[in-house]
C-alpha cells in the first residue's frame, strides 16, 4: 500500500530558497487564508457538474466571481507569509498566453459576445490553475482537491442512476437508454467519470479500512454509470489509460490495485448487464434491486480483499496476490455468465449486449464518425480564412453555418483542438501544444523527484488529464466548464508539485516585506477587481435585459427601451440587446439612432442570421429598403443551407423592388425584382452541386432539405409581376395558390396578374377569394396597388 510505504528521500539536490529574516520560517507555514481559498476551490469543483456541467454562460460568470474571491485569499495568504512569487516556469506563461490570445482575438471575433464568454471561461480556468499551483505545493491540499472531484463525480453518478430509475427528474438526464445525468451529455459524462475514476484508485490505495469499503462501492457505481453512458470513445480509451496508470503506480501498490480494479469492474459489469435492460423493459423495481445487489457484491469483494490482506500481513509477497487477481478476473466472467449472458464472441461475453453492439459498430463510415470528420474538415475552412489569430472565442458556433458543406446543426466541432484552432488560430493551437508539452515534461520531472506518495499522486493526476485530453479529440467534453476545470486542476496540481520540488517560493526579508507588501496587495486587489468587473457587468446586462422583456410583455415600451439601454451599457458586446433597442427606436420614429444601433449589432455578430434579419427589419422600418436587402443578403449567406434565409431575402427584395417601382425608380426596381425572381433557380443549383456522400449525411441527419418552397415561389411570382413578365408570374404562383398559409396572398397577386393580362373573370374570382381568406392583407396592399397603378405599369407581355 502506498500509505504504508516509507517516504524516500529525493535524490536530486534542490535549489536553496532565498534567505529570509530570522523568525520568517514561522511565517512560511500555510496560512489560514490558504485553507479558506482551498475550501472555495473545492466547492467550485464539487458544484460545477451539477449546474449542467457549467456549460452555460451565467453559471460560468458567477463561478469566475467566486474564483476572484479565492484569488484574493491566496494573495493575502502569500503576502502574510512574506512570499510574492507569481510565475516561474514556461508552463505558467503558456497558460497565461492562452488567456491573452483569447482576449486579443475577441476584438475581431465572428461574434463578440461569444468571444467575451470564452474569455470569461479561459480566465476562470487560468485562475484555478494558478491557485491550485500555489496551494498544491503541500500534499494535503492536493488530496483534498482530488477527493473533491471524486466526491462530485460519485454524486453525478448517483444522480444518473436515480434519473434512469425515475426517482428524480433531470432534464435530458436519461435519453435513448443512455445516462446523461447532470452534465446532459453522455460522452462528456463518460470523460468526466473516467478522470474521477483514476482519482478513486489513488484514494483507495491511501484510505483506511472503512474508507476502502466506501470507495469500493463508490467506484463500482462510477463504472456502472460510465458503462451506462454508452460512450464508444470513452470505453475504447479507458483500457489504454488504465494500463498506463497501473504501469506507473508505485511497485507496492500495483498488485493490490489490480485486484481492486478487477473487483470493481466485475461488479460494475454485473450491474450494467441487467440494470439498463430492466429499466428499458419497464421493470424499475427489479433494476433497483439488481443495482443494490451489485453494490453489495462490491463491498463483499472488498471484504475478501481485507481478509486476504490480513492473512498476508507480515509477508507481503506477490505470490499471495497473484491468485487473488486471477480469481477476481475469473469471477468477472462467471458473474456475467450467471447474469444470463449467452455464449458468443469475447466482446459479447465481456460487455452487456447493448454496449457490445455499439462498440462493434465503430467505423469511419457510420453516420456519427462520418459527420464528425466532415465537421472537422469544415472547421479547417474557418482556419484557412483566418489562419493566425482565428475568429475569436465561440468562432465555430458563430460562423459554422457560413462555412458548412451541407446543412447540419452542431454548435461544437466535436474535436476540442480543431475548435481551439478556429478560435485562436495557429498561434493559439501552438500555445496549447506548448502547455501540454510543459505538462508532460513536468510530470516526468515530478515523478523522478518525488516520494512514493508524491509519485502516486502525480501519476493519477497525469492519467486523469491524459484521459480528458485524448477524449477531447473525439468530442466536445472540454466545452463543459466542469470537465475543463478538472483538467486545469490537474495542470495546477502538477505545477504545484513542481514548485515544491524546485523551491520556487520567493520569501522576502522583513524590511523588504514591510516596504512592498502594500504594493503587492494593492496589485492583487486591482487585478481581481478588473477580472471580476467583466462577469459582474455581463450579469447586470442580463438582469436589465430580463426587465426589458418583462416591460414589453406588459405593454410598457418606454420602460423596455430604458432597460435595453442599461443592458447595452453593462453588456455592450451582445448584439441582441442592440437590435432589440434599435427595433423599439425605429418603431418610435428615431430612425437615425435605430440605424446606428442596428449597424453596431451587425458588426458585433456578422454571421448571426437572426441578428442580421432583425437589423434588416429595422432598416425597412426606417425607410431604407436598399439597406434592408443588403443586410438580408448577408443573412442569407450566413446560413445558405437554410430555407428561411432565402425566403426572407426573396420577400425583402421583391417588396423593395415594388416600393422603388411605385416611386418611379425603375432601374432600382428592376435590380431588386430580378434578384427576387432568381432565387428559386439559385437554390436548385446550390443543392445540385452536392456530392452523394454529403447528400446522404444531410438526409440521415434529419435536417430539412433545402428546396424551392412555396414561399420562395410566391415572392418570385410577385417579382415577375413587377417585371411585367406575367406568364412567368402565373406559372410560379401555381403552387402557392394551393398552400393554405400562402393562399390568400398568392390569390391576391394572381388576381393582379390576370388583370394585367385582361383575364377579368379570373381576376375577379381570385380577388374575392383573397378578400374572403384574409381581408386585412388585401387592405394592407391597397396603398401599394394604387401607387403601382399611378407609376404607369404598362399592360404588355414579356
Amino acid at each position: 500500500m502506498a500509505g504504508s510505504q516509507k517516504r524516500r528521500t529525493v535524490p536530486k539536490q534542490r535549489r536553496p530558497e532565498r534567505k529570509t529574516a530570522p523568525g520568517a520560517e514561522a511565517v512560511q507555514a500555510p496560512p489560514r487564508e490558504f485553507r479558506a481559498a482551498l475550501v472555495v476551490l473545492a466547492a467550485i469543483l464539487i458544484y460545477s457538474p451539477y449546474l449542467r456541467g457549467l456549460f452555460f454562460q451565467t453559471e460560468q460568470q458567477w463561478t469566475l466571481l467566486l474564483a476572484c474571491a479565492a484569488f484574493l485569499l491566496v494573495w493575502w495568504g502569500k503576502i502574510r507569509r512574506q512570499e510574492v512569487s507569481v510565475f516561474g516556469k514556461p508552463m505558467d506563461y503558456f497558460a497565461l498566453a492562452l488567456v491573452v490570445l483569447y482576449a486579443v482575438s475577441a476584438f475581431g471575433a465572428a461574434s463578440q459576445r461569444l468571444a467575451v464568454a470564452e474569455v470569461v471561461k479561459i480566465t476562470l480556468y487560468f485562475l484555478v490553475f494558478w491557485m491550485v499551483g500555489q496551494l498544491g505545493r503541500e500534499e494535503r491540499p492536493g488530496y483534498i482537491l482530488v477527493a473533491s472531484v471524486y466526491l462530485a463525480a460519485a454524486g453525478v453518478a448517483l444522480a444518473g442512476v436515480l434519473v434512469a430509475l425515475g426517482v428524480v427528474f433531470i432534464k435530458d438526464g436519461f435519453v435513448g437508454g443512455r445516462i446523461y445525468s447532470t452534465l446532459q451529455y453522455p460522452n462528456a459524462l463518460a470523460s468526466y467519470l473516467t478522470a474521477a475514476n483514476f482519482f478513486g484508485w489513488l484514494l483507495w490505495a491511501r484510505a483506511g479500512r472503512i474508507g476502502r469499503f466506501l470507495l469500493a462501492a463508490g467506484t463500482s457505481l462510477l463504472l456502472t454509470v460510465l458503462l451506462g453512458t454508452g460512450s464508444r470513445g470513452g470505453l475504447l480509451l479507458y483500457p489504454a489509460v488504465l494500463a498506463v496508470f497501473l504501469l506507473g503506480a508505485p511497485r507496492g501498490t500495483r498488485v493490490p490495485l489490480l485486484v481492486h480494479v478487477a473487483g470493481s469492474w466485475a461488479t460494475a459489469l454485473m450491474a450494467s448487464s441487467r440494470f439498463l435492460p430492466l429499466i428499458l423493459a419497464g421493470q424499475q423495481q427489479a433494476a433497483w434491486q439488481w443495482l443494490v445487489l451489485s453494490l453489495l457484491a462490491a463491498v463483499a469483494v472488498q471484504g475478501v480483499y481485507e481478509v486476504v490482506r490480513w492473512a498476508a500481513s507480515g509477508r507481503r509477497r506477490a505470490w499471495v496476490w497473484a491468485p487473488v487477481g486471477a480469481s477476481a478476473a475469473l469471477a468477472a466472467v462467471l458473474v456475467l455468465r450467471l447474469a444470463g449472458r449467452p455464449a458468443g464472441g469475447w466482446l459479447q461475453n465481456l460487455l452487456p449486449a447493448h454496449l457490445a453492439s455499439r462498440l462493434q459498430d465503430i467505423s469511419l463510415e457510420t453516420f456519427g464518425a462520418a459527420t464528425r470528420l466532415q465537421w472537422s474538415l469544415d472547421a479547417l475552412k474557418l482556419v484557412q480564412a483566418r489562419p493566425w489569430l482565428g475568429w475569436g472565442g465561440g468562432a465555430w458556433e458563430a460562423a459554422y453555418q457560413s462555412f458548412q458543406s451541407y446543412y447540419y446543426t452542431s454548435t461544437q466541432v466535436h474535436n476540442h483542438y480543431f475548435q481551439i484552432w478556429t478560435e485562436v488560430g495557429s498561434l493559439g493551437l501552438a500555445v496549447l501544444a506548448g502547455l501540454w508539452v510543459c505538462f508532460l515534461v513536468t510530470v516526468v520531472a515530478n515523478y523522478r523527484r518525488g516520494s512514493d506518495d508524491e509519485r502516486f499522486l502525480q501519476w493519477a493526476v497525469f492519467c486523469a488529464a491524459l484521459a480528458l485530453g485524448l477524449h477531447a479529440m473525439l468530442d466536445f467534453d472540454l466545452a463543459l466548464g466542469a470537465v475543463s476545470l478538472v483538467l486545469w486542476t490537474c495542470f495546477g496540481l502538477t505545477r504545484g508539485l513542481d514548485r515544491k520540488f524546485g523551491r520556487e517560493n520567493y520569501f522576502l526579508r522583513r524590511q523588504e516585506y514591510l516596504r512592498v507588501r502594500s504594493r503587492f496587495l494593492t496589485g492583487a486587489v486591482v487585478v481581481a477587481l478588473l477580472v471580476a468587473w467583466l462577469p459582474a457587468s455581463l450579469l447586470l446586462g442580463e438582469a436589465y435585459a430580463r426587465k426589458a422583456v418583462a416591460a414589453l410583455q406588459t405593454g410598457q415600451p418606454a420602460a423596455a427601451l430604458e432597460n435595453f439601454r442599461l443592458a447595452t451599457l453593462f453588456d455592450p458586446f451582445r448584439s441582441a440587446y442592440l437590435v432589440d433597442r434599435a427595433s423599439l427606436l425605429a418603431a418610435g420614429g428615431n430612425v437615425r439612432e435605430a440605424l446606428a444601433l442596428a449597424g453596431k449589432a451587425v458588426a458585433k455578430d456578422r454571421f448571426n442570421q437572426r441578428v442580421l434579419t432583425r437589423a434588416a427589419e429595422v432598416s425597412w422600418q426606417a425607410g431604407r429598403p436598399d439597406q434592408a436587402v443588403e443586410i438580408m443578403e448577408k443573412a442569407c449567406r450566413a446560413a445558405p443551407w437554410t430555407r428561411e434565409g432565402w425566403e426572407n431575402l426573396g420577400r425583402t427584395a421583391a417588396m423593395a423592388g415594388l416600393s422603388y417601382l411605385a416611386a418611379g425608380e425603375r432601374d432600382q426596381a428592376k435590380h431588386y425584382l430580378e434578384r427576387a425572381a432568381a432565387i428559386p433557380s439559385e437554390v436548385r443549383s446550390l443543392t445540385a452541386g452536392l456530392s452523394p456522400e454529403l447528400v446522404r449525411l444531410w438526409k440521415e441527419g434529419g435536417r430539412p432539405w433545402l428546396e424551392v418552397t412555396p414561399a420562395m415561389e410566391l415572392t418570385a411570382g410577385i417579382a415577375f409581376y413587377g417585371l411585367e413578365r406575367f406568364e412567368e408570374a402565373l406559372e410560379v404562383l401555381a403552387r402557392p395558390l394551393k398552400d393554405k398559409q400562402l393562399q390568400a396572398e398568392a390569390s391576391y397577386w394572381a388576381s393582379l396578374t390576370h388583370r394585367r393580362l385582361n383575364h377579368s373573370a379570373e381576376a375577379d374570382e381570385l380577388r374575392k377569394k383573397a378578400e374572403a381568406l384574409n381581408p386585412e392583407l388585401v387592405q394592407s396592399y391597397r396603398e401599394l396597388e394604387e401607387a403601382l397603378t399611378l407609376s404607369g405599369m404598362k399592360e404588355q407581355h414579356p
